[in-house]
């Protein structure tokens, strides 16, 4: 009696509650610290464009762009099962990825002459190539000693602003090989050609294609010898070919009058010009040791009066600073017959007040900056994606230690219990 009243008997866990506690623990931490860096909601879309860019040695550029603004990101690797590298997107920062449409991750520290496989990932799925991972391969060490010049230019806004982030890829048409650069806050852009085994030649075709996320394009057609920089200043969203220099400043509107251009015509500056200097280039074509009659309307009136020389060109380049803003050319010349002929050209100077590039207005050029060395590989078709629910995370695996850890400290908290 005394032993039941004043000693309480030892409480004991059944084996039973013991085992599923512990289950239930491990199941429960498993669940909390297992975050994956795959997003586990499927991407039923496809890549809009996918391009290998920038392809050297020690590094390599993948350029692709989604149907919709969404985040990106590459995980890469050796092996098609251990892709372990996380490559960000070049624009994004370490604390925020953004959303776009055109995406360009830049691989660095890699080993010549080698294999890579790497997959797409975004904030709503991952793309992958018909469920496997792309693949990339580094080039040879290669030393090239050609002296070509660097294609270089500017582009703007449609409202005179520089274009800023434009993705400019370079297609050289007799090797396909494509070069990628962005723009800078100038609107300014610079792509070597000197790392291209096969250096283009001054009357080889090239293709440069300005892309932006504002769904806006421009594509120039052009020779390599116009390239050094382009003869004009951009605005984007228009279509330039500079093929020849009959061509090298033309845009794809034509002059308002129509008349014979090898009489009487308006050279420079081009039909909707945009000019990024405040004294732009008049130049033009009228009858062999002709005056012609100029009429500058801008902020105010302004007359000039160039003489033909005996090949018909005539020209000026005053001391008149334009404002921004557009502005309005009239020639009036006479053609063969005697009669007065007159044209109209509008163009517009930028408001940053910047100097052109090339001939295009008289203006001096813009000094190319150094640039990397690359070389790259051919460009790729358009890849239909199909979605993979789940990979492999990339980094390393803490998961194993964590569950381990977790059950040693609920068997330690059991055998406490039972004790």
């Amino acid at each position: 009696m005394y032993s039941d009243l004043y000693i309480k008997k030892q409480i004991k866990i059944p084996t039973w509650v013991f085992i599923l506690v512990i289950f239930s623990s491990i199941f429960f931490m498993s669940r909390f610290f297992s975050g994956n860096s795959m997003p586990s909601k499927a991407n039923q879309k496809n890549l809009r464009e996918f391009r290998l860019v920038n392809i050297a040695a020690t590094r390599a550029g993948v350029f692709w762009q989604t149907e919709d603004k969404e985040t990106g990101w590459l995980i890469l690797g050796e092996s098609e099962t251990n892709l372990t590298r996380v490559i960000a997107d070049e624009r994004d920062l370490a604390e925020k990825k953004g959303s776009y449409h055109y995406h360009y991750a830049l691989v660095k520290d890699l080993q010549p002459n080698k294999n890579y496989f790497f997959k797409i990932v975004s904030d709503k799925g991952v793309y992958s190539k018909n469920g496997k991972a792309y693949q990339l391969k580094t080039t040879t060490e290669q030393r090239f000693s050609g002296t070509a010049k660097p294609a270089y230019g500017k582009i703007f806004l449609p409202n005179n602003q520089p274009a800023e982030n434009v993705y400019v890829i370079l297609t050289y048409v007799k090797s396909n090989f494509p070069l990628l650069s962005q723009t800078k806050a100038s609107g300014e852009w610079l792509i070597p050609l000197n790392s291209i085994a096969s250096i283009p030649q001054p009357d080889d075709k090239v293709k440069i294609e300005f892309l932006s996320d504002m769904d806006s394009k421009t594509t120039v057609e052009a020779v390599a010898k116009n390239l050094s920089p382009l003869p004009q200043t951009l605005v984007l969203g228009k279509d330039y070919t500079f093929l020849n220099m009959e061509e090298v400043l033309g845009v794809t509107t034509q002059s308002s009058v129509s008349v014979n251009p090898k009489t009487i015509d308006i050279l420079y500056p081009k039909e909707d010009a945009l000019i990024a200097g405040a004294s732009p280039l008049l130049k033009g074509l009228a009858l062999p040791n002709q005056d012609v009659s100029l009429e500058l309307v801008a902020d105010k009136k302004y007359y000039f009066k160039p003489h033909a020389d005996k090949d018909g060109v005539w020209k000026t380049a005053s001391d008149v600073k334009l404002p921004p803003g557009k502005a309005t050319l009239i020639l009036t010349a006479k053609d063969e017959e005697g009669k007065e002929v007159k044209i109209i050209r509008s163009f517009s100077i930028a408001k940053s007040g910047e100097q052109v590039l090339g001939v295009a207005t008289g203006s001096a050029s813009i000094t190319p900056t150094s640039a990397p060395t690359v070389t790259i590989k051919p460009t790729a078709p358009l890849i239909t994606v199909t979605p993979v629910p789940t990979l492999k995370s990339a980094g390393s695996n803490y998961l194993p230690f964590i569950i381990s850890g977790s059950a040693m400290m609920v068997i330690g908290l059991g055998v406490m219990f039972i004790l």
